[in-house]
């Protein structure tokens, strides 16, 4: 194997290796492009389950408070009710 063997010697040969190159360079961006996506779905995913998760944790704190508030104004009530009889 000889380097003439390696460089081309017609412009006909360069236009070959032009077009594999670019196929080849677009064949790896797709791969690479692909494995991004994927990488982003479960990042997006379990950022959703995390809020999701806060949420759920949001809505029991305000029943919670809703359920002391209830409380509240219930022994209020009952204390009004006394004072005035």
């Amino acid at each position: 194997m000889d380097i003439t063997d390696i460089i081309p010697q017609s412009t006909s040969d360069i236009w070959a290796i032009a077009f594999w190159v670019i196929i080849l360079i677009l064949i790896i961006t797709v791969i690479v492009l692909y494995y991004y996506v994927k990488r982003m779905k479960r990042k997006i995913v379990k950022i959703q389950q995390d809020a999701n998760a806060q949420l759920e944790t949001i809505k029991k704190s305000k029943e919670k408070r809703m359920q002391d508030l209830s409380d509240v104004k219930s022994k209020v009530d009952r204390i009004l009710e006394e004072d005035k009889k």
